[in-house]
């Protein structure tokens, strides 16, 4: 489970540097399309005119995912099936795990009409993580099933989680065969910046960015794993009544 007062803590340190960003790269860009206006498509300086503003779009990018984990971006949820939001993965999953050796397969919810609030794209970027992570534990190939239900869920599980409350749940787990991860390494995967991947792969914030969709979402994450033998996350939103 989650360290609460930790996570807020984050939360608060992730809205504070987003919002910096977001004030300086008002005007670098504001100047760069400023400069753009002012040369012509022979100018010499117009390719490294073009090269600021495309670094600054990818900054604002980068600070979108601070706003994220920090739950300030804005949230549009619409009523949508359980087994409608998991079926788009159908459209994600063939790319992450192109070219690698893994299977995968979704497991619906026998009930068609169970249905949650969601912001479906901020759901897509939330599985596209959690996708990621599970194929990247597996370099040498395996399986990723990811399954929809239904679960009752008391004050006690919510106890030391810094989102959530208790209630009738539908439950998304993603549960992969890769190398697991120990009691040490998995207490530290919610921390900023903290990853198991190699230099330039992975910037340790994919889960911090999932906790935040969640929180918008009044909703929850569990991590279950174990070194070998591989990891369930699975995540928690409300069902709507």
């Amino acid at each position: 489970m989650l360290d609460a007062e930790k996570i807020g803590s984050i939360e608060k340190m992730a809205g504070g540097i987003a919002h910096e960003i977001n004030s300086s790269l008002m005007v670098i860009m504001g100047y760069g399309q400023l400069l753009q206006l002012q040369m012509g498509k022979d100018d010499l300086l117009e390719e490294y005119t073009r090269m600021i503003l495309v670094t600054a779009e990818k900054t604002k990018q980068f600070a979108q995912n601070l706003l994220m984990i920090s739950g300030r971006h804005i949230n549009n949820p619409k009523q949508i099936t359980l087994n409608e939001l998991v079926k788009r993965t159908e459209t994600l999953l063939p790319e992450i795990v192109a070219g690698s050796d893994i299977g995968w397969e979704l497991i619906l919810d026998d009930k068609d009409d169970v249905a949650v609030m969601a912001d479906c794209e901020q759901m897509d970027q939330l599985f596209m993580h959690l996708a990621t992570n599970a194929r990247d534990s597996m370099p040498a190939g395996g399986a990723l099933t990811i399954t929809a239900g239904i679960v009752e869920l008391n004050d006690a599980f919510f106890k030391a989680c810094s989102c959530g409350s208790a209630g009738l749940h539908a439950v998304i787990a993603f549960s992969d065969t890769g190398c697991g991860m120990d009691e040490k390494t998995k207490n530290k995967i919610f921390e900023p910046f903290f990853t198991t991947k190699d230099i330039g792969k992975g910037k340790g914030i994919g889960l911090l960015i999932v906790h935040g969709i969640l929180k918008k979402h009044k909703g929850c994450i569990k991590v279950d794993t174990a070194l070998n033998k591989g990891t369930v996350v699975k995540i928690y939103l409300p069902i709507v009544s």
